[in-house]
């Protein structure tokens, strides 16, 4: 491993196969994980969407404030 040093000693494998022309398998499901990202857009624009509304309430009231003085 060159990825990085360290002082432990290298830990051996032990039963392992090579199987030409085996296709390995996704520890990742497509379907749900693109459901998920859909989920934290979503998400994501509520809370940029209630962000610019209290910039919007506050400048609001600067303004309304600042021409009452």
């Amino acid at each position: 491993n060159t990825m990085l040093d360290t002082d432990q000693p290298e830990i051996a494998v032990e039963n392992t196969r090579l199987v030409q022309g085996a296709l390995e398998g996704s520890n990742v499901q497509p379907i749900v994980e693109m459901t998920n990202m859909i989920e934290v857009s979503r998400s994501y624009a509520s809370a940029q969407k209630l962000i610019d509304q209290a910039d919007q309430m506050r400048r609001q009231a600067i303004q309304e404030l600042g021409t009452a003085a």
